[in-house]
């Protein structure tokens, strides 16, 4: 239900309509126009973004989309500018950016700004804050879920975990000898003191060897070396042997590591800045209390209003601010076996307690993280022995995530015990298995929350424990206890008081998220819940970041009391003394050993909720249609940031019941039907889709392709031959299901509909009761993408579609009902259709206890009752997606510079002329050459499996296709697939009919098509969707293109070199049987990258323009197209185009890394050097582009917010000279060019991004965004609603002071651009 804005267009002083018309005059006399380019292909989510596919579709580009994708993305265009048209949105404006746009509707959106709140919802939001939130009783709860995790690491990354083990040997090797020889120096008998020797002077030792027996017997190794932290009477102790070494340490409730730290609000505060890898600081004292038993109350609560701070700018769309209180303790048993191989055992239990209060308000769209660790360097204890180390470390780490449309305030609370116990087990050979589950938990909640929201706020605060044997390896073991609220609609709520909401439906009749008087808009789920959960993650490895400064400096030598005997203390003394020159001593040896601890921990199980509750939910919550996607199910933290992940083949995860979870419905599927009770709907063949009961079988209703209706009873037409199990040509998407060529789904809040892929609609239910037969041409859900199973939800023998349930409600009757008016229809087990006799009648206000009529009655009530059951609120179970589909599984392949990596092949752009296609063991299958040539393989050049995993440098994707460097794979239309590049050449085009044209040649390219979105793609085991074709990997060795409708293979590669397309189709059965993971989520989110946003060389790519420093004097802002709209040199002066020179667009998206010589850079458009001439290269630099406080850095030009009110463009100036501003762009719309000082952005230091955001083709800098509109219209505007300038792509600049144009309204995403 959560859904993406579309991107709307705009099409200046042109008549939309007559656009409209003239794209489908040119789709219809195109020749290779394809007439079923279908909407599904372009979208892999929620909405029909058809604008966002279609790109430059209304722009003078047009024709050349028209002419490679056919005229039903013009079709598609055309009915997505309809339905803002017909809703009355501006088309370019902020409010039609923000719409959400589904199929032939608009779903109701958040408001953006506060002035747009009802007064009402306005009140509460001033009001929260005030005091403190009003919090729950104590509720007792149980574990759910344990959780398991195996890595088998190979590889590079393997490589890269080994050097960090090396570390720990080096550490271990180095200390352990200087104890050794000290060791030899004062005897034998002194070993039993362990790392003490490395500070004991002679004398002192002669002095404590009359105390040994004592030793022997109170002062163990566990007090000399875990003494203060861990209790020895409990059971701790420290074993060293022959092999290895064995520890427990119980951690003593006075010891500094068992301290309660926490993090207070103080008024007036700011937010302190960032970390190095830029994630945010909150805001906030720190401070340290006493342990606290549990049932003591961890900390007081206070208001929290007047204790907000402001977010740095550009965390949201228009403002944030928030507040944030809370308090952790944990004081574990660890037990840890460690062999000197370095194989390691570590096992932990304990009770978790934290309490965390938040404060949050904020206007517009949001993607903002922080975090913030407490105390600032971990606490630290490190042990050594002869040739062994152990270092323990703990911070508790608090973290919140605000993401979607808020506008308006919430606060939070939650105080939880949280039992956990659970063991880890890792060697280096790169294999490492966990598995932790969590007994018991307390909990204490409080919401409150006064906005218009579609968005979701998390808080969290937990313990980041490390233990790291040495030689062995280091584990991190972090547990967070997690509150985080959902909302859907415009609405208040607060612990204990009624939702204003409701109170106002009841008394006025008026839903603030009803729709609206537009015809085509649908309503806002209108329903929030607050969901507490406790999670655990668990990294290896390496150390964490936040740590890696501290083990080089925190060894902290500890002994335990010596009372044994008078005298003992003046013992103690002496050892204490001791073990301050050890510590010193040893801690001396660190910069000798020239330790790199900068390599990543590796995830070994990512943040799995272990517990979840919805302890808060506004009333009528389990009837809405978003319920689903805003409970406990979909909630959770992401995985920790500046963690490497393994390979998906490297990884396997398992989650069961821990006994305590609740019990689970299920909706059983098979090939195109699903089995709701005793009935089942299904496609029987196609064109007849039928309802029937399992008695006979009897088939009740036959909804024809034709529109028809062939009522029952009748004993054909029946599936129930068909075998339960996987599901089969079930797909889903915005409130409906298709099974087979049929959808079942939820027109709008008031229509139900079945209707046929041809277009027919058989049956229309309507919300007040009466039914409305076909055949007719409206009321279809065909106009919707595939995608997630948005406001789809399903409980005993139910599912709900909208606001409809269709459901079995006592085995022997079939009901659709609405809350409006309950039982629609009923489908009798007898083959026989009635409405029930709660609607017929007139409403009795007692029904007879005796006669037929009385019997008959009260049965129709309990089938009323079907639309009053609860769904199925277990997030432990399946939901209708996983049911269909198996869990959620985003782990499809993996990634790094400039290729996708697919099981056992990589998909890689070599350089900017050669792509291939190439295998593990060596062998170049194929590769694509930008002159439109083909270079087939077996051969061992060209291959990319030398290339390391990590971030996806050079890729971005658009609708139907993947970009990687240069070259664009895809889906021109339903029938071709095309390889082609930047140049203009189309290498390859796959036909679905199985024929392969090569180039080279100019057409079915995809380079005419936007950047955005990844409409219409998709992913699943080992393989890509795009549009209606896959190319994956079937079973290691073979490599495959194929099409989903026609099953036919295309393409297949083997691994040893060789090309086979003519081999057997079932090759691309394996492959298209394999389901596409649309539940996971949209691909771009799994990759981490911005939509229609790359980089390179001194550049940025947004959509169709780029911005780029062409060298150190000139920086210009150029289309796809060929066009320069404008330079700025570093003189101060702007050079207007329209003009075809000084473009960046003959650069390679890709990773930068060292500076060097581009000889292809350098010649430009030269293809021959003069032999008769010696040439000297130029030394080209290249260089990433660089962030800092609100600008971006491109070589020696930077743009940015000189302050709230100006942006601008300045260049760094020569040596010694003084930068020059080129241009500033104002608040207040108007331009003020250079040359000129002042509103420089030279002053600042690069470093981490801030106040820079970005979102779908924008980036958000400070209170400005620059950004791609609709491909034909760059922008700079400002969050007040002026757009300052537009750059056009015929070259040509238009200034404002103006108020359309602008990329305000899109959601911000949280994304990276690297």
């Amino acid at each position: 239900w959560v859904l993406n804005p579309v991107v709307a267009k705009k099409f200046g002083k042109e008549d939309p309509r007559g656009l409209q018309l003239a794209l489908l005059e040119r789709a219809e006399g195109d020749a290779r126009a394809s007439s079923n380019f279908s909407e599904e292909a372009l979208d892999a989510v929620v909405s029909a973004k058809a604008l966002e596919a279609v790109g430059d579709a209304f722009s003078d580009a047009g024709n050349a989309l028209v002419e490679t994708a056919g005229n039903s993305i013009a079709t598609a265009a055309v009915q997505t500018v309809n339905t803002l048209t017909e809703a009355g949105m501006t088309l370019g404006s902020a409010v039609a950016n923000a719409a959400v746009v589904v199929g032939k509707h608009i779903v109701k959106a958040a408001e953006t700004q506060l002035a747009a709140l009802p007064a009402a919802i306005k009140t509460v939001a001033e009001d929260i804050g005030k005091a403190a939130v009003q919090v729950g009783s104590v509720v007792a709860d149980v574990g759910e879920l344990a959780a398991d995790a195996t890595l088998h690491l190979a590889g590079d990354i393997l490589q890269r975990a080994q050097s960090s083990i090396q570390q720990g040997v080096k550490l271990a090797e180095k200390v352990g000898k200087f104890i050794a020889d000290k060791a030899v120096a004062l005897g034998g008998e002194v070993a039993k003191l362990g790392p003490l020797v490395a500070g004991l002077a002679e004398a002192a030792w002669n002095e404590i060897k009359g105390f040994l027996s004592c030793f022997t017997e109170s002062l163990t190794l566990c007090h000399v070396l875990l003494g203060g932290q861990c209790d020895c009477n409990a059971g701790s102790h420290v074993t060293p042997n022959a092999s290895g070494f064995s520890m427990r340490c119980v951690f003593d409730s006075s010891s500094d590591f068992a301290s309660g730290f926490g993090i207070r609000a103080v008024p007036a505060q700011k937010f302190p800045g960032r970390t190095a890898k830029g994630t945010v600081i909150l805001p906030g004292d720190e401070y340290v209390q006493a342990y606290k038993m549990a049932g003591q109350i961890m900390r007081s609560r206070q208001a929290l209003k007047e204790r907000k701070a402001k977010a740095p700018i550009g965390s949201c769309e228009s403002a944030l601010d928030l507040a944030f209180e809370g308090a952790a303790q944990f004081a574990p048993d660890i037990s840890i076996s460690m062999s000197f191989n370095g194989d390691t055992e570590i096992s932990i239990k304990g009770l978790i307690r934290a309490s965390i209060d938040a404060l949050v308000s904020a206007q517009g769209s949001c993607a903002f993280h922080a975090e913030k660790g407490i105390p600032r360097l971990p606490k630290s204890k490190v042990i050594c022995g002869a040739y062994f180390c152990l270092a323990i470390m703990l911070q508790v780490v608090a973290e919140l995530d605000i993401k979607g449309m808020l506008t308006g305030t919430l606060e939070i609370s939650a105080d939880v015990d949280f039992e956990i116990e659970g063991t880890v087990t890792v060697n280096p050979s790169g294999e490492a298995k966990a598995n932790f589950r969590n007994p018991s938990i307390k909990h204490q909640d409080g919401f409150a929350i006064g906005a218009s929201a579609s968005s979701s706020v998390r808080v969290g605060m937990g313990p980041v424990l490390t233990v790291w044997p040495v030689p062995g390896i280091p584990i991190n073991f972090h547990a967070m206890i997690n509150a985080e609220a959902k909302a859907m609609g415009t609405l208040s709520f607060s612990s204990g008081m009624f939702l204003l909401q409701e109170e106002s439906h009841h008394s006025t009749g008026t839903d603030m998220n009803a729709s609206s008087t537009r015809s085509n808009e649908i309503g806002m789920c209108g329903a929030a819940a607050l969901s507490t959960y406790a999670d655990v993650d668990i990294t290896s490895f390496a150390l964490p970041s936040s740590f890696r400064a501290a083990i080089s400096t925190s060894f902290l030598l500890v002994t335990g009391a010596m009372a044994c005997i008078p005298g003992g203390d003046a013992v103690e003394n002496t050892i204490m003394s001791a073990a301050n020159t050890a510590a010193s001593a040893i801690a001396g040896l660190i910069p000798d050993l020239d330790l790199d601890f900068s390599v990543e921990s590796i995830q070994l199980m990512a943040p799995q909720k272990l517990w979840c509750k919805e302890v808060f939910k506004t009333p009528g919550f389990d009837a809405a249609p978003c319920a689903a996607e805003i409970g406990c199910k979909f909630a959770g933290r992401p995985p920790p940031r500046g963690v490497e992940m393994a390979p998906p083949e490297q990884v396997t995860n398992h989650v069961e019941s821990d006994g305590a979870a609740a019990a689970c419905h299920d909706i059983p599927m098979g090939d195109r039907f699903i089995e709701l009770g005793r009935f089942r709907l299904a496609d029987i063949d196609g064109n007849h889709f039928s309802i029937s009961h399992e008695e006979g079988p009897t088939t009740i209703q036959i909804f024809r392709n034709d529109g028809t209706l062939h009522g029952g009873p009748r004993s054909d037409y029946s599936p129930w031959t068909r075998e339960v199990g996987a599901s089969k040509g079930i797909h889903f998407g915005f409130q409906y299901i298709q099974i087979g060529n049929f959808r079942l789904g939820a027109y709008d809040d008031t229509h139900l509909t079945i209707s046929h892929v041809d277009g027919k609609t058989a049956q229309v239910f309507r919300s007040d009761g009466t039914l409305h037969p076909g055949p007719r041409d409206d009321f279809s859900t065909f106009d919707r993408a595939e995608g997630v199973p948005a406001g789809i939800s399903f409980g005993d023998r139910f599912i709900q579609l909208g606001r409809f349930r269709i459901g079995d409600s006592d085995g022997n009757n079939l009901v659709v009902t609405h809350p409006e008016t309950h039982v629609i229809q009923m489908y009798r087990h007898d083959g026989t259709r009635h409405k029930t006799l709660l609607q017929i009648l007139p409403k009795l206000p007692q029904i007879p206890r005796k006669r037929k009529l009385g019997k008959r009655l009260r049965r129709a009530r309990a089938i009323n009752n079907l639309g009053k059951q609860v769904k199925d609120g277990a997030w432990t179970c399946h939901d209708i997606a996983e049911m269909a589909f198996g869990v959620c599984d985003p782990d499809f392949g993996a990634w790094g510079d400039r290729f996708i990596q697919l099981g056992e092949w990589r998909l890689a752009a070599i350089d900017d002329t050669h792509f291939s296609i190439s295998h593990k063991d060596g062998q170049t299958a194929q590769i694509y050459r930008s002159d439109g040539s083909l270079h087939p393989g077996p051969r061992t050049d060209y291959g990319a499996w030398h290339r390391a995993l990590g971030f996806p440098f050079g890729i971005t994707f658009g609708p139907g296709f993947i970009q990687i460097g240069k070259f664009r794979l895809g889906a021109a239309n339903d029938e071709h697939f095309s390889i082609s590049h930047r140049d203009g050449n189309t290498i390859q085009i796959f036909r679905d009919d199985g024929t392969r044209h090569t180039g080279p040649r100019q057409d079915w390219g995809l380079w005419g098509i936007t950047a955005g979105p990844a409409s219409g793609v998709t992913f699943g085991d080992r393989f890509l969707q795009l549009g209606k074709f896959r190319i994956g990997d079937v079973d290691g060795r073979r490599f495959v293109v194929t099409h989903l409708k026609t099953g036919n293979l295309l393409q297949l590669y083997n691994s040893d070199g060789t090309l086979d397309p003519d081999e057997s189709a079932s090759w691309a059965g394996q492959l298209n049987n394999r389901y596409a993971q649309f539940h996971c989520g949209g691909i771009q989110t799994i990759l981490g990258t911005c939509p229609g946003i790359t980089t390179g060389d001194r550049f940025m790519q947004l959509g169709d323009w780029r911005l780029a420093a062409m060298d150190n004097n000139h920086f210009s802002i150029s289309h796809r197209n060929g066009e320069t709209a404008m330079i700025y040199k570093s003189d101060g002066t702007l050079h207007k185009g329209p003009r075809e020179d000084w473009g960046g667009w003959d650069r390679e998206a890709k990773k930068v890394t060292t500076p060097g010589a581009s000889l292809l850079q350098w010649m430009g458009g030269r293809r021959r050097l003069l032999k008769s001439k010696k040439i000297k290269f130029p030394q080209v630099r290249h260089e990433r582009i660089k962030f800092g406080d609100r600008f971006i850095q491109f070589g020696k030009f930077r743009i940015g917010e000189a302050d709230e009110t100006h942006f601008s463009i300045s260049h760094k100036g020569k040596d010694g000279e003084t930068s020059q501003t080129i241009q500033i762009f104002r608040s207040d719309g108007t331009l003020h060019p250079g040359p000129r000082t002042s509103h420089g952005l030279w002053d600042r230091e690069t470093g981490a991004a801030q106040g820079v955001t970005f979102g779908d083709r924008f980036v958000q800098i400070g209170n400005f965004r620059i950004g791609d509109v609709d491909s034909s219209h760059f922008s700079v505007s400002h969050v007040q609603g002026q757009t300052i300038q537009v750059f056009r792509s015929d070259g040509t600049t238009h200034p404002g002071p103006r108020t359309d144009w602008t990329t305000f309204g899109r959601q911000l995403v949280d994304c990276t651009v690297e």
